[in-house]
């Protein structure tokens, strides 16, 4: 598996909600894959999240999940794991030491 996180992250303009997501690659189409993102930091400040979701039939997974963050605009840094939950095993995890926020 590959993931990265894009960048910059966008702000939810009702809710004050950040979105975080990313892409997925290279898991078995359909199976179910848990996303969690064990830690996104900003001025000391660190949150995470996690949410499930289904491969799809062609192509990488383009996912995304909002958390409530105390962040303000500028760069932050993050960590996330990709578990396969049909297949555990498999597993992978990544960082992004320059995440962009907007």
């Amino acid at each position: 598996m590959v993931g990265k996180f894009n960048s910059p992250l966008q702000w939810t303009q009702n809710h004050g909600k950040l979105i975080v997501a990313g892409t997925l690659e290279n898991c078995t189409p359909g199976d179910r894959i848990r996303i969690e993102v064990t830690n996104l930091t900003q001025n000391g400040k660190s949150v995470s999240c996690n949410d499930d979701f289904t491969m799809p039939l062609s192509g990488p997974l383009a996912w995304e999940m909002d958390v409530s963050a105390p962040f303000v605009t500028g760069t932050a840094s993050g960590s996330a794991v990709a578990t396969n939950r049909d297949q555990p095993s498999q597993n992978f995890s990544w960082t992004q030491p320059d995440i962009g926020i907007a």
